[in-house]
């Protein structure tokens, strides 16, 4: 189960302080703020499980008055992410792009994994692989365990 919303975007790139950041910052959100949804881009159905953040006003003034960036609009509706996440998508910066949100109602621990498996960080990455092979060698012990005892 879970809810989808499609919206076009123009994304724009992340601010410095965020270009390794685990989310993306967006104009308007169909769910609560820091919540960890997949990102689908309609064109060609690249995906990624990440963090949206809805962009204050505040956020808006600050890209709008950097030096590096390209000011954005309140009326327009945009997504700013960091390289990591706009090459998964396989969308340039400073283009236009339909992105499905899809909000899950799997458990937070699920969509915290399939999160850190695209994280920018790859200690982060790293640490997800370990801990999937850490609960299945678990299942293993717990099975041979048992096997153990019955004999």
């Amino acid at each position: 189960m879970s809810i989808e919303q499609a919206n076009s975007y123009i994304v724009r790139v992340s601010l410095a302080e965020d270009i390794n950041a685990p989310y993306v910052w967006l104009s308007s959100l169909p769910c609560k703020s820091r919540e960890i949804v997949k990102l689908t881009n309609a064109a060609n159905r690249k995906s990624v499980w990440c963090e949206v953040v809805l962009a204050s006003d505040n956020y808006i003034d600050r890209y709008t008055n950097n030096d590096r960036t390209i000011g954005i609009s309140h009326e327009l509706p945009f997504m700013a992410a960091n390289e990591w996440y706009r090459e998964i998508l396989g969308i340039s910066k400073n283009e236009h792009a339909n992105i499905k949100i899809t909000i899950s109602w799997w458990p937070l621990f699920i969509r915290q994994l399939l999160a850190s498996y695209k994280h920018p960080d790859n200690t982060i990455r790293l640490a997800a692989d370990l801990a999937i092979v850490s609960v299945i060698l678990g299942g293993v012990g717990l099975i041979l365990g048992i096997i153990s005892l019955c004999r």
